[in-house]
Order: structure tokens, then C-alpha cells, then sequence
């Protein structure tokens, strides 16, 4: 019987360890998920140099588009 309980009491004691570390690791998970979040959409709000800055890729939608507008205008003046 003074097994039991004392299992008991371990066991109840080591759920509030427990409780306690999940609450303090989804409390950093949420605060994690935030700003990474925030730097996608940050990023996402970025204009093709400042992308470019950050990140060293070369624009390739930028000179897609620039190429095709002078494509077209090379057309257009024939």
C-alpha cells in the first residue's frame, strides 16, 4: 500500500516537471514560429535589390521580364 502511494506522489510530482517544461518549450516554440514568420513576410515584402542584398540570388524574374520588354520592342519597331 506505501508503495503505491509513494508512486503516486512520484508520479504527480513529475507531471508539474513536466507540465512545467511544456509550457516553457511552447512558450519559445510560439516566440520561434513568430519571428520566423515575421522575417518570411519581411522577406516577402521585399523589392527585387533588396531581396538580391539578402540573399546574393540573382533576380531571374526581373531580367525574365526586362528581356521580354525588350523583345517586344525590338518587335514592335520592325
Amino acid at each position: 500500500m506505501s508503495l503505491v502511494l509513494h508512486t503516486t506522489s512520484m508520479l504527480a510530482d513529475t507531471a508539474g516537471v513536466t507540465s512545467n517544461m511544456s509550457d516553457s518549450v511552447d512558450a519559445s516554440c510560439r516566440t520561434d514560429n513568430a519571428d520566423r514568420l515575421r522575417r518570411r513576410l519581411k522577406y516577402f515584402f521585399m523589392n527585387p535589390c533588396e531581396k538580391y542584398r539578402a540573399k546574393r540570388k540573382t533576380p531571374w524574374k526581373l531580367i525574365l521580364q526586362l528581356v521580354k520588354v525588350i523583345l517586344v520592342t525590338i518587335q514592335v519597331n520592325i
